[in-house]
């Protein structure tokens, strides 16, 4: 039997990351017909439409990392695709687990719960958005490199640079990592850019454009610009404030490990790029807190060693790492504070005030540890108190945040516009749309190029129909405003879905006139 499998440490990450799996499971099961987010049907349904057009396998937008991964599961059904999902979070939080204890953490086996327990990263383990594979091609990047395989990691790091584009940014941290491994680096560095390479040229070949456009031209706003202290404030979202407190704490006691610098560096790499391209709408980018997840593993390790950090009773080394905590804890809420001060979260007053009261009760406690340095040493039950409420708030967080998935509003209003179509003799006719949505519920497959909208909207002939869907039609992509259709004597308005609290009328009939 291996020192592995007989590792306490290894069987309580493995047991963690199989509950987390079956949980994920359950609430994949439960969440059907529900989506997280207007992106999540539609990476679905490209990867499950390469299948009968080969071009979806390189969609831009799509991300080749993602759509050819889930191409095959996709024609199973979405939630073969989610189930995936949970698998390849499960596979990431047990490979932070790996990590940990590759880079010589105590309780290395906590990144795995750690990671796990983060509500974005576990919610989104029962979707289908890229963040997911994308945090697993880098906590598998970054456990080949540990294990001294470096040009394996590079091959798999290249994934992420076609899976979200952003993750370019920890391209040089990954180079300098490479270059200062030493011993045989083969072609790990030429390695780093073989995906998107092959992405370019193989789009090239299929009489697309080349991808690479998209990092030569920072496309216009479409979201409105992030402050400064968004992505920070972000972490409370995406992993919780304990955990979010953890990591950033645990990034300063990484350093002292031999390459504990490089989940630190990627980590507030990452944040500053993020923040710099919300900051100024670079790339149209919305600035989601689900960005966050991608990074995810990295600050379950970095949470590792905040943990550790949590518990120091030496007088000297305890002090250090309570400041340090406790300035890991300012700049967390003290970014929220400004992030909510600039009118860019809305929690109502109750949430706000657990919030505060929360920060205040532990920064007393920790300013207590951190003066009071005979309590630190004397007082093992004080910090065992500590660890105790921070895992009761990191539960509880996790509980109130995560449920299944619900289907939006505009499903429903979708079916009621083709329910309408077919009471009144029109099933029969060419019906023209852009949405994703309106494609799922007719069990058809748009056209990869989707500029066809325009066009067929502009070459419509009598008695054809367009389903015109607010959110797609505006689209600049697409950019088939309304105004094109209505008042338009062409075009008969025929429905409208009746319009939700607080929105405008989302979905529209028309039929084409004399």
């Amino acid at each position: 039997m291996s020192a592995t499998s007989t590792d306490p440490g290894h069987r309580r990450a493995l047991i963690c990351c199989l509950v987390g799996l079956v949980f994920s499971a359950i609430m994949a099961w439960q969440s059907e017909g529900g989506e997280g987010d207007y992106d999540d049907l539609e990476h679905y349904l490209r990867a499950r439409w390469s299948f009968h057009d080969p071009r979806y396998l390189l969609d831009e937008w799509g991300r080749p990392g993602f759509t050819a991964l889930f191409a095959v599961p996709a024609q199973l059904g979405w939630l073969a695709g989610r189930l995936l999902s949970g698998l390849f979070s499960s596979a990431a939080a047990y490979l932070a687990f790996a990590c940990a204890r590759r880079l010589g953490l105590g309780s290395a086996w906590l990144a795995a719960p750690l990671t796990l327990a983060q509500p974005l990263f576990f919610t989104l383990s029962f979707t289908t958005l890229t963040e997911t594979p994308t945090a697993f091609y880098l906590i598998a990047a970054l456990h080949l490199l540990l294990c001294g395989r470096a040009t394996a990691s590079a091959a798999v790091f290249s994934l992420l640079l076609v899976t979200r584009y952003e993750m370019a940014a920890l391209l040089p941290i990954w180079a300098v990592a490479l270059v200062r491994g030493g011993g045989r680096r083969g072609w790990a560095l030429p390695v780093l850019l073989w995906a998107p390479l092959a992405h370019n040229v193989l789009a090239v070949v299929a009489g697309m454009p080349a991808p690479v456009r998209v990092f030569l031209a920072a496309r216009g706003r479409i979201y409105a610009a992030g402050d400064p202290f968004a992505f920070v404030a972000h972490l409370t979202s995406a992993a919780g404030l304990v955990i979010a407190v953890l990591a950033l704490g645990g990034c300063r006691g990484l350093l002292e490990f031999r390459r504990g610098w490089l989940v630190s560096a990627s980590i507030f790499t990452y944040l500053a790029v993020q923040t710099v391209l919300h900051g100024h709408g670079l790339y149209g980018t919305g600035g989601y807190a689900r960005f966050l997840v991608t990074v995810a593993p990295l600050l379950g390790v970095a949470a590792t060693r905040g943990w550790t950090m949590l518990g120091r009773r030496e007088p000297h080394g305890g002090a250090a790492s309570a400041r340090t905590i406790l300035l890991a804890l300012a700049l967390v809420y003290l970014s929220y504070e400004a992030h909510r001060w600039l009118g860019s979260v809305f929690w109502d007053r109750a949430t706000a005030g657990l919030y505060r009261a929360t920060a205040v009760l532990v920064s007393v406690t920790y300013m207590t540890l951190a003066l009071a340095p005979k309590l630190r040493a004397t007082g093992p039950a004080v910090l065992e108190a500590i660890r105790c409420l921070a895992v009761l708030f990191i539960t509880s967080r996790l509980v109130v945040f995560v449920e299944p998935l619900r289907a939006e509003g505009r499903h429903r209003e979708i079916l009621d516009a083709l329910a309408y179509a077919q009471r009144h003799g029109m099933s029969d006719r060419r019906v023209h749309y852009a949405g994703p949505h309106i494609a799922a519920a007719m069990r058809t497959v748009l056209p990869q190029d989707r500029r066809w909208f325009r066009e067929a909207v502009a070459l419509a002939q009598t008695g054809d129909l367009v389903i015109w869907d607010e959110f797609y039609g505006k689209d600049v992509n697409i950019d088939v405003p309304l105004q094109r259709l209505w008042p338009n004597r062409l075009w008969q308005l025929r429905y409208v879905s009746w319009p939700r609290p607080g929105h405008w009328p989302s979905i529209l009939l028309f039929e084409r006139t004399d």
